[in-house]
């Protein structure tokens, strides 16, 4: 595939440098060679290269050590990941009378100067905060953030996969009538029909951390939905029908 064809797949509004790296290493991927991209992506662009490596016999996958993501690395070929040059740190305030927020974390890494892409996911659990991290910024961010919101910190590189926090859910049993999306976002929202539909046209829901507004789109049990100023959302089981011939659907909100 030619670069301009590769290109026509992304949005214009894609940084065009950022697509001319991934261009690359898809044309070494797709010489055989086992590659990984040098920065996270989100699970849209993903899901763009891997449309493109499915049609031309290339496998890729995307790659965190959380275990939801809306961030990694693309790795192709089945290259070993020990070899990505990407790390979990866990980032510690020593100021246990100041709970700090993810907002607050990201906010300070950022205006260091790095680029959003240089981190993956953030994950803020029992006053800590855990990060995926390209590992030629892990110097770089244990000698340059000594605060976060004015609460010293310390960081330290997380290598046993048991340290990494488990996501918490809250759990609930939803009806719905069907299984279409904008049932599902008016049951967790407990908003009318009507204004479900609108938040869906308005581009703030996600399934499956791609923007859907169609909202007679079927949810499968596994599906993620994010709804903006709502919450992020797994729907998982449904357990039948109440008397009223609805269907009980169990979901977990993400916390």
């Amino acid at each position: 595939m030619d670069k301009k064809t590769f290109t026509s797949f992304f949005d214009s509004s894609e940084n065009k440098f950022e697509i001319a790296q991934l261009y690359d290493i898809y044309k070494l991927a797709s010489n055989g060679v086992k590659v990984c991209t040098k920065k996270f992506y989100t699970v849209s662009v993903y899901n763009i290269i891997k449309h493109i490596c499915t049609s031309e016999g290339i496998e890729c996958k995307l790659y965190s050590r959380f275990d939801f993501f809306e961030r990694g690395i693309i790795v192709f070929n089945d290259m070993d990941v020990e070899k990505c040059n990407v790390s979990m740190i866990k980032i510690t305030s020593s100021n246990r009378f100041r709970e700090l927020l993810h907002k607050d974390y990201l906010g300070c890494i950022l205006n260091l100067g790095l680029e959003r892409n240089r981190l993956g996911d953030l994950v803020v659990k029992d006053g800590s905060c855990y990060a995926m991290i390209c590992n030629d910024i892990e110097i770089f961010l244990k000698e340059n953030l000594i605060n976060v919101g004015n609460s010293p910190v310390d960081i330290e590189v997380v290598y046993d996969d048991n340290d990494i926090p488990e996501c918490e859910f809250i759990e609930s049993v939803v009806l719905v009538a069907s299984m279409r999306l904008d049932n599902f976002v008016s049951e967790l929202t407990r908003l009318s029909r009507a204004k479900a539909e609108k938040l869906i046209l308005s581009g703030s829901v996600s399934l499956n951390y791609i923007v859907s507004k169609d909202k007679s789109k079927l949810i499968n049990k596994g599906d993620i939905l994010t709804i903006r100023k709502y919450g992020k959302f797994i729907v998982d089981v449904t357990l039948g029908n109440s008397k009223s011939g609805r269907l009980r659907v169990v979901t977990k909100k993400f916390t």
